[in-house]
């Protein structure tokens, strides 16, 4: 399966110039700092860029898109199964039935509760699910997990896995996480200022997580950013909630911080 992009926008001094081809069936990253134009891409695949010029096909063909965004944009008047009937009953076409849709996002024990009731978590599997009944031909995520706990996040990416499996539906994935990378996509887009970097191997950042992780200790707190002392060294990162002492691990982007020697 290949999806062909080619893509101009210019909006509010913003250019994004796209142009690739994703043979993947499964799921493709799409990876960059803050501003580079992630979000746009996929919204210029939804069709929600007026302003876009260009051409999207999927084997040449037009296609069906299936967009969660970062928030579930579900309706709180209705139920959960309320929600995936409006998206099933409205589908031109039903490749899935609903009942295959709520088991593999594990929602079976929840249709009959309100929106407002559920965790984040699962308004986004409410959300997935929502999409997949539509019948899409390509499902777009923009950060799913990026208001979610650690715990929540886990689950999510099990259902996410077995909904690609199971569907063969091919998924552009943008993320901001490298544990989230690493663990869901097979290929990287790296996307920077409008334009496409490199298309690669997922195995490529395996490599970059595993030489980033950093572990030290909070020693003090400023303005806006904290103290993290690693052995005689000293890294500044932006201010974090945590009592001065704890130990720290995380993720980082090696090119990006800066070694103070005392």
């Amino acid at each position: 399966m290949k999806l062909v992009l080619d893509i101009q926008l210019k909006k509010n001094n913003f250019n994004l110039n796209i142009d690739f081809t994703i043979e993947e069936q499964g799921i493709t990253a799409v990876f960059g700092p803050s501003g580079s134009g992630k979000t746009t891409l996929l919204r210029c695949i939804a069709g929600l860029e007026k302003e876009m010029q260009g051409e999207i096909s999927l084997d040449k063909t037009n296609i069906k898109i299936g967009y969660v965004f970062q928030k579930a944009a579900l309706f709180p008047h209705l139920t959960v199964l309320g929600n995936l009937n409006y998206a099933y009953k409205r589908a031109l076409t039903k490749k899935f039935s609903l009942s295959e849709v709520v088991l593999a996002t594990g929602l079976d024990h929840l249709l009959d509760r309100g929106i407002a009731s559920l965790s984040g978590g699962e308004k986004q599997r409410v959300a997935i699910a929502r999409s997949i009944l539509s019948s899409p031909d390509y499902l777009l995520l923009d950060e799913p997990m990026a208001a979610l706990d650690t715990e929540s996040k886990k689950h999510l990416m099990t259902y996410i896995k077995k909904i690609n499996t199971e569907f063969k539906i091919p998924i552009l994935y943008v993320t901001h996480s490298v544990d989230e990378v690493s663990q869901l996509s097979n290929q990287i887009l790296n996307i920077k200022d409008g334009q496409v970097q490199k298309i690669e191997r997922t195995q490529t950042l395996h490599k970059l997580a595993q030489n980033s992780i950093i572990q030290g200790t909070l020693s003090s707190h400023q303005e806006t950013t904290s103290t993290i002392s690693i052995g005689e060294n000293q890294l500044l990162i932006p201010k974090i909630n945590a009592a001065i002492g704890s130990k720290i691990k995380f993720n980082v982007d090696i090119r990006e911080f800066t070694l103070i020697k005392d």
